[in-house]
């Protein structure tokens, strides 16, 4: 059976160079996003020397949407 921390682990995305790496990009989505709709976007605009990592947030209780769960740094 599963622990309750592996179920709440976030995902992260990855967008890989198409080239030869000289360095990294982490992008930290905003409230009530994912890291995956911005990970396919920057398929289209990625530098080709960059990797590019777009974590997603756990979902938690945000008191200012009234206590729903939603992804919140």
């Amino acid at each position: 059976m599963a622990s309750a921390a592996a179920a709440r682990k976030p995902t992260t995305y990855t967008v890989k160079p198409s080239g030869t790496q000289s360095g990294t990009v982490i992008f930290l989505h905003g409230l009530g996003d994912t890291g995956q709709g911005w990970s396919q976007m920057f398929q289209e605009i990625r530098e080709p020397h960059l990797k590019y990592l777009f974590p997603t947030a756990a979902s938690i209780p945000v008191t200012l949407n009234g206590g729903m769960r939603m992804p919140s740094w």
